[in-house]
């Protein structure tokens, strides 16, 4: 994935993003709803995603952090779906 909804949670609204940050392996913190650059599935539970294949699909594979509501998190919960060179451990 390349490009993709973007969005956090600033208090009790959600804002939009023009930038996103993927989860680190093991350190699921570092996309908590307060940081900016989060998947914002927004579209009835999904988003809109780029592939750096040129291909465009609505993405609800989701990995949510422990948070409130939960409509911002992250395509998987490791690096796989961000880098396609990423190889699980």
């Amino acid at each position: 994935m390349m490009n993709s909804d973007g969005g956090y949670l600033d208090g009790v609204k959600y804002e939009v993003t023009s930038f996103l940050r993927a989860p680190e392996a093991g350190d699921f913190n570092y996309g908590q709803l307060n940081m900016y650059g989060t998947v914002d599935f927004r579209h009835a539970g999904s988003a809109a995603a780029v592939y750096v294949d040129g291909h465009a699909e609505s993405a609800d594979k989701i990995f949510h952090p422990v948070t409130p509501r939960g409509r911002t998190g992250f395509l998987s919960e490791d690096l796989e779906a961000y880098d396609p060179r990423y190889q699980k451990k």
